[in-house]
């Protein structure tokens, strides 16, 4: 893979095209090749980051390999853009004098195509919803399980679904099956599989509340739709989850990890909202996501969120939307034909702007 990413530099360089910085997403497979150019261009290195294996509090950890190559890209980095502060500090281990700014995962438009769903209080059973990878060792499905039959022992009337499992957890979910039926839940918990994200975006708007019981996060983009439809949930204080979840109250209720007993009594919390016809705020939940979570909140924030102490001080840098069209032409082929330095702009510009990232 390094070799096609050295391919591709070489070309630009060939005709004549220097960005002002390089963008490397995860700090994995292309870590060393963007290094590498970023000094060999004399440009600044930026590092976008969201991968769970920093967190070595929680059994993770990088391979001997991998922790060289990581120490020694983020070392040659500018600036960290982690999804959230406690990666922001994980990521610091590795490169204690790089600055870092926050850039919080972005969801998908589709979860914002309509508005939110404002909760009716019927009579029917609480509509709990959960929607993952189905790995258990990281999403501790089990444990939810038994959560929820404890909750339903205790009176609860409720209905759990839940989506997911495409890749590595599909073959977890007969176990799940199995044991949801032990526990007498096999009317009350359903497995549906894998869906499309409008359709978990239409499943979010007709549930009540969204369960997820990791035992280590990063910022979820899950929790982020939930928000964006404005579906409160329950999370477990992992990761970034609790600079949202915790300090914003009407975002839903956020409980330990592994704490079976906190995940029942918060089921039991729903309950009674219910019952009383006080659900959470749907409206505010959905204002707070729109506000930080989608492509115009993010990607339009202007170049003056940025700390520009990385050698391109007082120079115009796009909001991300404006060269999407330039970077698709280079993806889907068309630069093939134009040649990569027009599509990009030549010597740094990108066509129609005074400077290209």
């Amino acid at each position: 893979m390094a070799k096609a990413y050295n391919r591709f530099c070489e070309r630009l360089t060939a005709e004549d095209w220097i960005p002002d910085l390089i963008h490397l997403h995860i700090a994995a497979e292309a870590a060393a090749p963007a290094a590498a150019w970023a000094k060999k261009w004399n440009v600044p290195l930026v590092v976008s980051e969201h991968w769970t294996a920093y967190h070595n509090e929680n059994g993770r950890d990088f391979r001997p390999a991998e922790r060289r190559t990581i120490r020694k890209t983020l070392n040659a980095a500018a600036l960290h853009l982690p999804v959230s502060d406690h990666l922001g500090e994980a990521m610091a281990r590795y490169a204690k004098s790089v600055p870092y700014t926050v850039v919080p995962n972005v969801v998908d438009p589709c979860f914002l195509a309509e508005e939110p769903r404002f909760y009716d209080t019927d009579s029917g059973p609480l509509r709990l919803l959960h929607v993952s990878s189905l790995v258990d060792e990281h999403k501790n499905i089990f444990g939810m399980l038994r959560a929820v039959g404890q909750a339903v022992e205790k009176g609860v009337d409720l209905s759990l679904d839940v989506y997911g499992g495409a890749g590595e957890g599909q073959k977890e979910i007969p176990g799940f099956t199995a044991f949801a039926k032990q526990l007498k839940l096999a009317d009350r918990v359903h497995f549906h599989g894998p869906i499309s994200a409008r359709e978990v975006a239409h499943t979010m708007r007709e549930s009540e509340a969204f369960v997820l019981f990791s035992r280590y996060e990063n910022l979820p983009c899950v929790l982020l739709e939930a928000w964006c439809t404005g579906l409160p949930v329950v999370a477990t204080n992992v990761g970034g989850v609790g600079e949202h979840l915790g300090g914003e109250p009407q975002l839903g209720i956020r409980i330990e990890s592994e704490d079976e007993a906190a995940l029942t009594g918060a089921i039991l919390d729903l309950a009674r909202r219910k019952s009383e016809g006080n659900l959470f705020d749907s409206k505010a939940i959905a204002a707070y996501a729109e506000a930080r979570f989608t492509t115009a909140a993010v990607g339009g924030a202007d170049s003056r969120s940025l700390p520009f102490g990385f050698g391109i001080a007082g120079r115009q840098i796009h909001p991300i939307h404006e060269l999407s069209e330039h970077v698709q032409a280079v993806c889907t082929g068309r630069a093939t034909k134009v040649g990569l330095a027009q599509v990009l702009g030549r010597n740094g510009g990108v066509e129609g702007h005074e400077h290209g990232t």
